[in-house]
């Protein structure tokens, strides 16, 4: 799984080989969904169609991510035929709706509306890669996949937001400076142009490769821990019977390796059995000896 630094690397790789033509490609997809928008005349049909193009768009950064090659008609990779077209739509329509719904949330919406944006994420590529996939179980499909993904996503967007805001921030401050001030006032103006041409771009590209890191890791999930068996018994080594262990508060959790129940040794000298006395064979004591005669056998 790659980190977040890892993917910012990999979007820098590609715009250093492909700069042009990707930013070219980015900026008039963008300007044909504002047209769309603003002079398309009937919301219900240009409201689809810039989601559709907005889908395309997303996919030719994942084709940029994959090294493939990257055309003009792939910003129109969502119109191939009125079946994709109206799928895609609704997988979109139906995307936004439901952050809408979760926006409206009192207090708490805003929170949950942008953790199911980063939820739906992989929305678009989904809809237009895996026609096979119903528009609504692309969501679902979508929630899987970026399970242990949102949080990254989250901070590699944030991060370049911050560094851009604080970079602005200073610079704004130094453009006050009498003098001098004039040259930061550019240099601000600068870095907002190259944020609203590339800022897009860059943010697309990483998420492709999110996707991608997703899509790898459901192809080849990590290996289930297997149980570790337990610890076989003690024998007491005088009835040879098995022992379950006893564990005290403060022991370690090692267990010593465990003796097989002693064998008897050949060897090893046998003990000779008492001697047993029938009835009869106990010696016999006269009972009335002559004086100075000790006891006498009979």
């Amino acid at each position: 799984m790659s980190s977040i630094t890892q993917n910012y690397k990999a979007a820098f790789d590609i715009l250093k080989k492909k700069p042009v033509l990707l930013w070219g490609l980015s900026l008039l997809s963008n300007f044909i969904i504002i047209v769309v928008l603003l002079l398309g005349g009937i919301p219900i049909i240009t409201v689809p169609v810039a989601l559709v193009l907005q889908a395309s768009l997303s996919v030719l950064y994942l084709k940029g991510i994959r090294g493939e090659g990257v055309e003009t008609k792939n910003i129109f990779c969502g119109f191939t035929s009125l079946k994709q077209a109206v799928h895609v739509a609704g997988g979109m329509l139906w995307m936004g709706l439901w952050i809408l719904l979760w926006g409206l949330i009192p207090v708490v919406g805003i929170v949950f509306a942008v953790i199911k944006t980063y939820e739906y994420a992989f929305t678009p590529y989904i809809l237009i890669t895996r026609p096979e996939v119903e528009a609504m179980e692309a969501l679902k499909e979508s929630k899987k996949m970026t399970k242990g993904f949102k949080g990254k996503m989250f901070g590699a967007q944030a991060l370049v937001i911050v560094a851009i805001w604080v970079c602005a921030i200073i610079l704004g401050v130094f453009s006050a400076i009498p003098f001098i001030g004039g040259l930061f006032g550019v240099i601000l103006f600068l870095l907002i142009v190259a944020v609203v041409l590339f800022c897009p771009i860059f943010f697309g590209l990483v998420s492709a490769k999110f996707y991608e890191d997703a899509l790898y890791a459901a192809l080849h999930p990590a290996p289930m821990p297997q149980p570790q068996p337990q610890a076989p018994y003690n024998f007491d080594p005088y009835t040879g019977q098995p022992v379950q262990p006893q564990f005290q508060y403060g022991q370690p959790d090692n267990i010593p390796p465990t003796q097989p129940a002693p064998q008897p040794d050949d060897n090893f000298p046998k003990t000779q059995p008492a001697p047993v006395y029938n009835p009869g064979d106990e010696p016999q004591v006269n009972q009335n000896p002559s004086e100075g005669e000790g006891p006498t056998r009979i």
